[in-house]
């Protein structure tokens, strides 16, 4: 007989994109998004201003526009402004 083979356990591999959780402010209101497949292109409309990754809004900094909505962060953290919150 042969020797038996043991693997080792493996651990859980945490997800490679966890989405952050959706920004609660009624001070911020999502209007638009213009997504592309080149993040330069993208855009969104946030309290009446059209905004780019990199800008501020609403107190707000733009982390990144996704097709659903935009990245926004404060204070450290993160959260995805969605259409009606």
């Amino acid at each position: 007989m042969g020797e038996a083979v043991v693997a080792e356990p493996v651990a859980a591999q945490p997800p490679s994109h966890v989405a952050p959780p959706r920004l609660r402010d009624p001070n911020v209101t999502l209007q638009a998004v213009a997504w592309s497949t080149n993040p330069e292109r993208r855009m969104a409309v946030v309290n009446g201003q059209t905004v780019h990754q990199g800008s501020t809004v609403g107190g707000y900094a733009v982390v990144a526009i996704e097709e659903n909505g935009v990245v926004m962060e404060k204070d450290g953290k993160r959260a995805l402004l969605t259409y009606g919150h």
